[in-house]
């Protein structure tokens, strides 16, 4: 593989054209980490740190980073299930006077909808519904997923993390990405937060 992996994700050739559907690739969030490095002089990690280091509880306690030492865009972020749920609690709740509520609200402008789901996507969030209910949610690599329900209809804003793995697949047919989770044997492993100071935690 190349060891400039911004010039590789460059010389990739589009697979949808601009502003149509969304075929995710965790390359172009690389592209982003890149980007805000060379505008700003300073590393990813340092920004987050920075941006981010006022939420109680989180943290970030390693990053890889490329062959050109760029913190990686799309993934490889090592931190704690209740720290991800710190960063999800603080969008829930407006940004707790850390993330700016207007770019929350940027954010979760539908921009685009994917290429197989049809699920509605905006900056880094999927946008939907579940349950009669407004969802935001990131999915990541291994089933990791944060999902924020904002408030609304006088229900409280919510967090929840939650890492979704499956054991032993049924049929050998179908692979761990495309498999319904029902045919799979699934372990959960939950942390929510319904309201700032309760919480609770499900393996």
């Amino acid at each position: 593989g190349s060891r400039n992996w911004v010039g590789a994700a460059l010389d990739v050739p589009f697979g949808q054209d601009p502003g149509r559907g969304m075929h995710y690739s965790t390359a172009s969030t690389h592209l982003v980490s890149a980007m805000l490095t060379r505008v700003s002089g300073r590393s990813t990690l340092d920004l987050a740190q920075d941006w981010l280091g006022g939420i109680p509880g989180f943290a970030i306690t390693s990053w890889q980073r490329d062959p050109q030492g760029i913190y990686l865009g799309g993934n490889e972020m090592a931190m704690s299930t209740r720290s991800l749920l710190a960063f999800g609690a603080a969008y829930a709740a407006g940004g707790q006077g850390v993330i700016p509520a207007p770019w929350i609200a940027e954010s979760w402008q539908v921009r685009t909808r994917s290429i197989f789901s049809g699920e509605a996507y905006g900056y880094g969030w999927f946008i939907g519904e579940t349950g009669g209910r407004a969802v935001r949610y990131g999915w990541g690599y291994g089933g990791q997923m944060i999902y924020v329900f904002p408030a609304t209809g006088g229900q409280p804003a919510a967090a929840i993390c939650a890492r979704i793995w499956c054991v032993r697949p049924v049929s050998s047919r179908h692979s761990t990405s495309e498999s319904p989770l029902a045919e799979h044997n699934v372990r959960y492993s939950v942390t929510a937060v319904l309201a700032p100071g309760c919480g609770f935690f499900v393996t």
